[in-house]
């Protein structure tokens, strides 16, 4: 019986703390979402209106928003992003062109700021199998089959990554980086067969903004300048556990305002297809240069992050009511800096005021990791100078980022020496191996003069047994000497 009650307590309060443990992800089911996806509307036979429905209530704004569609879960294809200023929900929608009508296609809508992305729940939609003429689908759904569906991961012989980098002034990170008209960009694309097979027959593409301008590519690249603007290789055979490595070199054109350009490959064959995560470009259409870098590219939880940030004003007009901001994820905490932040909320604010022409001036703050930081969780950072031409003159804004990830096997020495965390540990483990070391030295000295004296001494023990068997024999001579004598 009391076995009983011990059980049944046990499966009580198990299932107390389940409930407790399980609430944060109760509350986060029952938020609403940012942005949701809604059925695709056909247009035509080949044109096809994407749909979704925008809340920008709780988000920081401003945001951007766009679709993403394929012809498979992977997607690929990305429309036109959208500027989000004002917090009023509303309908979304973009119009596509479908490149073969006779197949299903998928998309979903995504919203992205300063904070990260969210995505809308995926959607496949397909034309009926009944033949329909082009009127037939005008406003109507009548004909289309829509249905949310659940994408499961699936194995692939191989790995994809995808890097972007600017040539021209080195900031950012792997996977976002900043510049401006003219700046030289390049994107690295590493594909690796991790199977124990080869791979036949590869494609390898790169779809180029239109505010992109290709100067250069790895050896027998392809490139289709239509309206794809697509880069592109097609690889006969990849060998079992064997890495390719290709790269694309652009140029940023010129245009009339701020744009962030999304990237990425895509590689396909008979058997799958699949796609690289996204790297961004930060377009910038500013007479202000702002560089903002992270010198420390790996942190452990508990770690400091080192920043610097750099601008310059390269107009031949001063910029007027300047305002520095700094945007923390949830992860970092403002530790220091050589400059007087007003901090509310992980934002850091700074008022520069007047940047002369030609002015420059370099900030540098560090941050630290929390100790509850995810392994692997990659650490954004949101850089923001706010300014304007004239009096009469709209607001500019010019964003920069830096990223650096969370590596709990990583030691961060010079920041634990800084925070005088571990300095006593460094200096008994400095006394340690210099004692170690000595005792190494003596034991060998020892050992040393040790075999030394034990090889003199055997040497002289030989010598003695050699002087011993020789005086035997002169000895036992003499006996016999003395014995003829005497016969």
């Amino acid at each position: 019986m009391k076995n009983k009650n011990t059980l049944f307590i046990s499966i009580v309060v198990t299932a107390v703390l389940s409930l407790f443990l399980l609430a944060p992800f109760f509350q986060v089911v029952a938020e609403t979402s940012a942005i949701e996806t809604t059925p695709a509307l056909f247009l035509s036979k080949t044109r096809v209106q994407l749909n979704g429905f925008l809340d920008p209530s709780d988000l920081s704004l401003p945001a951007n928003y766009w679709f993403e569609w394929g012809r498979t879960d992977a997607l690929g294809n990305f429309t036109y992003p959208r500027t989000v200023r004002t917090t009023a929900s509303r309908s979304i929608s973009e119009r596509i062109t479908l490149p073969d009508p006779a197949v299903n296609y998928f998309f979903r809508a995504v919203i992205q700021n300063y904070e990260g992305k969210e995505y809308g729940q995926i959607m496949l939609f397909k034309v009926s199998s009944e033949t329909v003429d082009s009127k037939s689908f005008s406003n109507s759904q009548s004909k289309i089959e829509m249905q949310v569906i659940a994408v499961a991961p699936i194995a692939l012989p191989l790995t994809i990554k995808h890097t972007v980098a600017n040539l021209s002034f080195p900031n950012g990170a792997e996977s976002v980086v900043a510049g401006k008209a003219g700046d030289a960009f390049e994107f690295l694309i590493s594909i690796e067969n991790i199977s124990d097979k080869p791979i036949y027959n590869l494609r390898v593409s790169d779809k180029l903004s239109i505010f992109l301008e290709l100067v250069d590519a790895s050896p027998n690249y392809k490139y289709s300048n239509d309206s794809q603007n697509e880069v592109y290789w097609e690889i006969p055979k990849l060998a079992s556990r064997a890495r390719l490595e290709l790269g694309i070199k652009v140029r940023g054109k010129k245009f009339s305002e701020n744009i962030v350009i999304e990237n990425n490959a895509t590689v396909v064959n008979k058997d799958f297809s699949t796609d690289s995560k996204k790297t961004s470009i930060l377009l910038n259409n500013s007479p202000l240069e702002l560089i903002f870098q992270s010198k420390n590219k790996k942190i452990p939880p508990g770690g400091i992050s080192e920043y610097e940030i750099y601008y310059r004003n390269e107009a031949e007009i001063s910029l007027i009511n300047a305002d520095l901001q700094i945007v923390l994820p949830e992860e970092l905490k403002f530790k220091e800096s050589d400059r007087e932040f007003l901090e509310k909320d992980n934002v850091l604010s700074l008022k520069i005021g007047e940047i002369k022409p030609g002015q420059e001036d370099t900030v540098q703050f560090t941050a630290v990791v929390s100790e509850l930081a995810k392994n692997e969780k990659t650490l954004i950072v949101f850089v923001t100078i706010k300014y304007q031409k004239n009096l009469s003159s709209n607001e500019e804004i010019l964003t920069v980022v830096a990223e650096s990830i969370v590596d709990k096997d990583f030691i961060n020495l010079m920041a634990a020496i800084i925070e005088n965390k571990i300095l006593p540990n460094i200096i008994a483990l400095i006394s340690i191996i210099a004692l170690s070391g000595l005792l190494i030295v003596i034991f060998y000295r020892h050992r040393f003069y040790r075999d030394k004296k034990e090889k003199e001494f055997l040497i002289l023990t030989d010598a003695i047994k050699e002087l011993e068997q020789k005086l035997k024999i002169l000895t036992e001579n003499k006996e016999e000497q003395t014995d003829e004598q005497e016969e």
